[in-house]
C-alpha cells in the first residue's frame, strides 16, 4: 500500500458548521438537479458528475461527523491562535477597523470597476467555478447591472445584497 497525502486547514468552529451546511445543500441539489452531461460541464445548474457527487458525500459525511463531535465537545482544536495581529490589536485600540481583503486577481485594481466586473463576468460564463470570491461578487453585479438575471434570480441577489449593507 502507498500513502496518501493529507492536509489540515486551520479552521474555526464556525466554519465547520458552514461548510457542513453548505455540502448539505449542495448535495441536495444535486440529487434534484439536471444530471450532469460532458457537453456541458461547467453549467452550474446540471448535477455533478459521479466522481464530483462522490466527493461532495464524503466530504459532507466528514464535515458532519467533526461538527457532531464538536458540538459535543468530543473534538479538541488542534491549536489556537490570536484573532489580530499586534499591528491589528494597535489599531483598533486607536478607533480604527480592520477590513478583511478579497482575493483579487493580478492587475485588477488597474481596472475600473466596470471593466473589472465584464471581465469576472466573462470568466464566470466559461468556468465559474475557477472565480474568486470577489470575482464572483464582480460577475453577480455585472449580471444584475445589466439585466441579464431572471426576476427570480435578480430579487433574491436584491435581497441578498441588502442584507449584507
Amino acid at each position: 500500500m502507498g500513502t496518501k497525502a493529507k492536509y489540515r486547514p486551520p479552521l474555526t468552529a464556525d466554519e465547520v458548521k458552514a461548510l457542513d451546511v453548505i455540502l448539505k445543500r449542495a448535495y441536495i441539489t444535486n440529487l434534484s438537479a439536471p444530471p450532469y452531461h460532458p457537453d456541458f460541464p461547467t453549467d452550474p445548474s446540471r448535477g455533478f458528475d459521479k466522481v464530483h457527487e462522490d466527493y461532495c458525500l464524503q466530504l459532507m459525511n466528514k464535515f458532519s461527523a467533526l461538527r457532531a463531535k464538536i458540538d459535543h465537545g468530543v473534538a479538541n482544536p488542534a491549536y489556537t491562535s490570536n484573532a489580530t495581529t499586534r499591528s491589528e490589536n494597535q489599531l483598533l485600540e486607536l478607533g480604527g477597523e480592520i477590513e478583511i481583503p478579497l482575493t483579487q486577481g493580478a492587475g485588477s485594481s488597474q481596472l475600473a470597476p466596470g471593466e473589472r466586473r465584464a471581465l469576472a463576468y466573462d470568466k464566470y460564463l466559461l468556468e465559474p467555478i475557477s472565480c474568486t470570491a470577489a470575482e464572483i461578487a464582480d460577475a453577480l453585479e455585472h449580471k444584475f447591472n445589466y439585466g441579464l438575471m431572471s426576476a427570480e434570480e435578480a430579487a433574491s441577489y436584491e435581497a441578498k445584497v441588502w442584507e449584507n449593507l
